[in-house]
């Protein structure tokens, strides 16, 4: 690597670590419910060796809430905990450190693919950009599983000349499986495709031990496929779960007449296709890509696209070239199929387009996005492509700066409440407020409140393994530990500390404290029952 391009590629990768490290503990601005959740799973394994539900050092996945999360990031999580203790920080920094190395792998993709300068490009361009940049700040499982994906595709790449890195990448593709629930559906049809289409089958000797190590991976998953440790999230996510879709063909069918014709138009396996294929399309909306994200204010600032507006021409143009150019025959065969293979799991899920469903497609629109600009100033002349560059660089930097101040100045006032923003204050008051021997009672509507008080009062996971059996549950989630106890309706009793929102505190009560969103809503009252 000559010494420039190592100097921007430093450049780059401080870019890429100040946008994604910079108030990470802030902003987002609290932990949600599944970052907690991974947190003190975590907490628990590294304290004792099990989950706080008892289970010994789980291999396929964590039990949490019922819905089974892969085991991978909470492992990743116990060192940070064990430097950082029990902050955002150690709960969300393996997933920046895994936006941070994606930077360099899409860089060494690029490089491997047209050379250092294009390396250069997509790893700026995937430096600042606000798909990467957002999931990177926040505890994603998806983030993690993407660095994990993007390496494996790397290290099939330069297996061609390096034989053993297709083993390697078998290797991260396992571990990949292990970390997210997409990455089950996207890596078996990616790296069989891209080791197809890179002619490693007549690799036999890497090619089998490769697969050995593929085979032993992948086998807990094959022994336990049927069991709900594996088949409950796609239970509950599901386009196929539930009668939904049987009931609109029935719907339509009346409607229609119920006639012959009616009954094989409107047929529930018409109906169900129709679904896939509109998830699917669904994924590559404009308003997702280019606009507003996916609606979800976890996902997305709300205010920016999962690429730039601009990147809307370059996208198009590096589209364009990828079929016009020969020179860009293996880039295609990378970057498209790459792309429409991560959009799957969201063609069978409820809700698209999902911008962590689809994570995994995040490098190949940059590199396409890359090559967009790539072509586009190659067109102009030799003497004025300084010009060119500098032009582009100039948009690229007014539009982060756009990015940069939705990301830090509005979004952590406008999303609080997305993010369970004032549970860390609640426990902490409720724990300054309670007398001797006083109960605690805080309602649900919010959401997951005992995972809260479990991170916060810095609960002892022993304690509650032992009691595991006797604690009241909900689908996996504790409705009483200790002093507290959680629940939709609040109790009768006196003396009595109460947690509410507004609407459950009654009119006549002493409110004895108040917690606010930034903008200044009230969403907790702290206060003590009367009989």
């Amino acid at each position: 690597m000559r010494k420039h391009t190592l100097i921007l590629l430093v450049i780059i990768l401080c870019i890429a670590s100040t946008v994604r490290l910079v108030h990470i503990s802030t902003n987002p601005p609290s932990l949600y419910w599944e970052e907690v959740a991974l947190g003190y799973d975590a907490y628990s394994i590294s304290k004792t060796g099990r989950d706080y539900h008892g289970n010994w050092f789980p291999v396929l996945a964590f039990p949490s809430f019922g819905d089974y999360k892969p085991a991978l990031y909470f492992y990743a999580i116990v060192p940070f905990l064990v430097m950082f203790g029990q902050t955002p920080l150690a709960i969300r920094l393996p997933s920046a450190l895994a936006g941070i190395i994606t930077v360099y792998l899409v860089f060494l993709i690029g490089k491997h693919l047209k050379g250092e300068k294009f390396g250069l490009l997509a790893g700026f361009l995937f430096a600042i950009q606000p798909w990467s940049v957002h999931v990177s700040r926040v505890g994603f499982e998806a983030n993690f599983a993407l660095m994990l994906v993007t390496a494996s595709v790397y290290m099939l790449l330069i297996s061609k000349t390096k034989s053993y890195t297709i083993v390697i990448s078998a290797l991260l593709s396992v571990l990949a499986l292990y970390t997210y629930h997409a990455s089950r559906v996207v890596i078996p049809l990616l790296m069989v495709w891209l080791a197809y289409t890179r002619g490693h089958i007549r690799r036999t000797k890497w090619v089998f031990f490769s697969i050995g190590v593929a085979c032993i991976g992948i086998l807990p998953i094959v022994l336990h496929v049927k069991d709900p440790v594996i088949t409950q999230r796609m239970a509950e996510t599901s386009i196929f779960s539930g009668t939904n879709l049987i009931e609109k063909s029935n719907v339509l069918r009346e409607a229609d007449g119920n006639t012959f014709l009616a009954r094989i138009v409107h047929h529930r396996y018409v109906v169900m296709g129709q679904t896939v294929v509109s998830q699917y399309l669904r994924a590559f909306s404009p308003q997702f890509l280019f606009l507003s994200g996916d609606g979800n204010m976890r996902h997305t600032n709300g205010m920016t696209g999962a690429l730039y507006l601009w990147e809307f021409v370059s996208v198009l143009v590096g589209l364009y070239a990828l079929f016009a150019q020969k020179q860009n025959t293996f880039l295609r065969s990378l970057v498209i199929p790459w792309m429409l293979i991560s959009a799957i799991p969201v063609a069978v899920t409820t809700v698209s387009p999902h911008a962590l469903r689809m994570l995994n497609a995040a490098p190949a629109y940059t590199l396409v996005s890359a090559l967009g600009i790539w072509v586009l100033v190659q067109y102009v002349q030799e003497k004025y492509r300084g010009i060119a560059w500098g032009f582009t660089a100039s948009i690229c930097a007014l539009f982060f700066v756009a990015f940069a101040h939705a990301e830090f100045v509005i979004y952590p006032k406008i999303s609080a409440q997305e993010w369970q923003f004032g549970y860390e204050e609640l426990i902490t008051t409720l724990e300054r407020l309670k007398k001797p021997s006083q109960h605690i009672f805080v309602t649900r509507e919010q959401g997951r409140p005992s995972i809260y008080a479990l991170w916060f009062t810095h609960q002892n996971p022993q304690e509650i393994q032992q009691q595991d059996g006797q604690l009241p549950k909900d689908q996996l989630e504790l409705l009483a530990f200790g002093s507290y106890t959680f629940g939709d309706k609040i109790p009768n009793e006196s003396n009595l500390l109460v947690a509410s929102s507004p609407t459950y505190t009654p009119t006549s009560t002493k409110i004895l404290h108040t917690i606010s969103l930034p903008t200044g809503k009230v969403i907790w009252n702290i206060w003590e029952s009367e009989k």
